[in-house]
């Protein structure tokens, strides 16, 4: 009857252990890009949808939110009513958990942090893995004067992969649509 020595079982067990040492940071990496992308995923589809919104609605179009069904065109067409249009289907329909922390809404309103300005406040402490909403009036660039304030605008902290904050912005001029 042949057995393994104590020798090659020492072998095997080291051998696992390198593996499943390599293993673990892969996956730990693997885990921090999902992360990142998922977040930046939430960003540029609530990019997207308020640029869709905001020419539809300023070009009488219409758009539908999809939360609750109303049309853009029924009340005024603003920063406020755009941005607020956006930031409900975004946390209602497409993205109610966060990637980084569950505990952490996917999607914040701009108000929440103390201010209603475009673009975002950058010194504003926004969470891993949420994407904030909101509108402001830029008053240089108010030239349509349209009340509700004349901007909406989105900023995300997507993080990077050694767990350090990063920010992606876009602000939009209803005006300019």
């Amino acid at each position: 009857m042949k057995a393994f020595t104590l020798i090659e079982l020492l072998v095997v067990v080291a051998i696992i252990g390198i593996l499943a040492a390599v293993g673990v940071t892969t996956f730990n990496g693997f885990q921090q890009k999902a992360k990142i992308n998922t977040t930046k995923q939430a960003f540029t589809t609530a990019k997207k949808n308020l640029s869709i919104a905001l020419s539809a609605c300023r070009n009488e179009i219409g758009y539908k939110w999809q939360k609750n069904g109303n049309d853009c065109l029924s009340g005024p067409v603003n920063g406020d009513t755009i941005a607020w249009g956006i930031y409900n289907d975004m946390k209602s329909v497409l993205y109610k958990s966060n990637a980084y922390d569950s505990s952490v809404k996917a999607v914040e309103w701009n108000q929440t942090y103390g201010f209603a300005f475009c673009p975002i406040s950058r010194s504003a402490k926004i969470p891993k893995g949420q994407v904030v909403v909101g509108y402001g009036n830029n008053g240089s660039k108010n030239h349509c004067n349209i009340g509700g304030g004349n901007m909406s605008c989105i900023r995300a902290n997507i993080g990077d992969k050694d767990g350090n904050d990063y920010y992606l912005d876009a602000e939009f001029n209803i005006c300019d649509f």
